[in-house]
C-alpha cells in the first residue's frame, strides 16, 4: 500500500481507538450515576457496555502494537479507562 493511504489508516485506527476508550469511559460515568442513585439494573447494563468498550479498544490496541503503529498514548489512556473500571467494581 501507498505510504501516504497507510497514514491515513493508522490515524484513523488511532482515532478509532480513541473514540473506543471515549465510549467506554462514559458508560462507566452511567453506571457509576445509576448505582449511586440505586437503579442497580440500569447500573449493572452501563457496566456491561463500558466493558465492553473496554475489551474492543484492547484488541484493537493489541493489533495496532503488532503492526507497529505508535500507540503508547493510547495505551496510557486505555490504562486509565481499566482504573475506572476496577474503581466502578468495587463501587458496586
Amino acid at each position: 500500500m501507498e505510504p501516504e493511504l497507510t497514514a491515513i489508516f493508522e490515524e484513523l485506527a488511532r482515532q478509532f481507538i480513541a473514540a473506543e476508550i471515549r465510549i467506554g469511559l462514559a458508560f462507566a460515568k452511567v453506571a457509576a450515576r445509576e448505582y449511586t442513585a440505586g437503579n442497580l439494573e440500569q447500573g449493572h447494563k452501563a457496566r456491561v457496555s463500558a466493558r465492553q468498550a473496554y475489551a474492543e479498544a484492547e484488541r484493537r490496541l493489541q493489533e495496532g502494537e503488532a503492526r507497529g503503529r505508535g500507540m503508547a498514548v493510547l495505551r496510557e489512556r486505555l490504562r486509565d479507562f481499566r482504573e475506572a473500571l476496577e474503581h466502578l467494581a468495587r463501587e458496586a
